[in-house]
């Protein structure tokens, strides 16, 4: 469901849907990578760099979120 609304640009609905697939699964990296994605996209880097930390946490060699946090770093 998040990539089909991340797909259309339907960034809100898809951050409603990884919060609901976060709350199932909490500990999935997944999830919390494509949250910050979408809060990325919304303009909210700051939420987005926490989700990051959060799937660096569960999964420290996610490429994805560590290039992202590089990119916000500058």
């Amino acid at each position: 469901m998040a990539k089909v609304c991340a797909r259309g640009g339907w960034w809100h609905e898809a951050a409603d849907a990884l919060r609901r697939a976060i709350y199932v699964e909490p500990r999935d990296s997944e999830s919390w990578y494509g949250l910050g994605v979408a809060f990325r996209e919304l303009g909210e880097p700051n939420q987005a760099a926490v989700c990051w930390q959060q799937c660096l946490s569960f999964e420290p060699n996610h490429a994805g979120a560590r290039e992202a946090l590089q990119e916000l770093e500058g």
